[in-house]
């Protein structure tokens, strides 16, 4: 195992990201899994701001403390206090959160120290027509790693 590298328990974890949040400090950290694939993958780094006062908006993402645990997704439709959230690789699954539920939301993101656009208008259109296609994304996934697959076996 590699020295520089601490194991954490999750809910520990995220405590300490919500006790920063709330102090109203920036926080950093590497995404972990491929729920938010192909906009954001394992191992891009994210950087969170608290909420404060501002409003969750469709699109955003954001790091909520679900039933199960705590998730970084996408925002899918705001509710009065509910909040509706899915992974962008998740073409069923859809997280039921409180507002209180959701601690920061993401304003910058990278990908092998290189930013990754999130906010522009042309991945705002894109992240659009991902949302407006979720009943085929897992065919469309399917296609996307065989192409991949192809790519890599030539």
């Amino acid at each position: 195992m590699d020295k520089n590298i601490i194991s954490v328990a999750n809910n520990l974890f995220f405590e300490e990201v919500e006790l920063l949040l709330n102090a109203r400090k920036e926080v950093c950290f590497h995404v972990c899994g491929n729920s938010m694939f192909p906009f954001l993958r394992h191992g891009d780094k994210v950087v969170l701001v608290s909420l404060g006062e501002s409003r969750v908006s469709k699109g955003s993402i954001v790091l909520a403390h679900a039933s199960f645990g705590w998730v970084l997704h996408r925002v899918l439709s705001v509710l009065g206090e509910k909040i509706l959230l899915a992974g962008d690789a998740n073409a069923r699954q859809v997280e039921s959160v409180e507002k209180r539920d959701v601690i920061g939301v993401v304003i910058r993101a990278y990908r092998n120290n290189v930013p990754v656009s999130l906010h522009s208008w042309t991945m705002r259109g894109i992240v659009f027509l991902w949302c407006w296609l979720r009943p085929f994304r897992g065919v469309l996934l399917a296609i996307w790693h065989v192409c991949k697959l192809e790519k890599t076996l030539k």
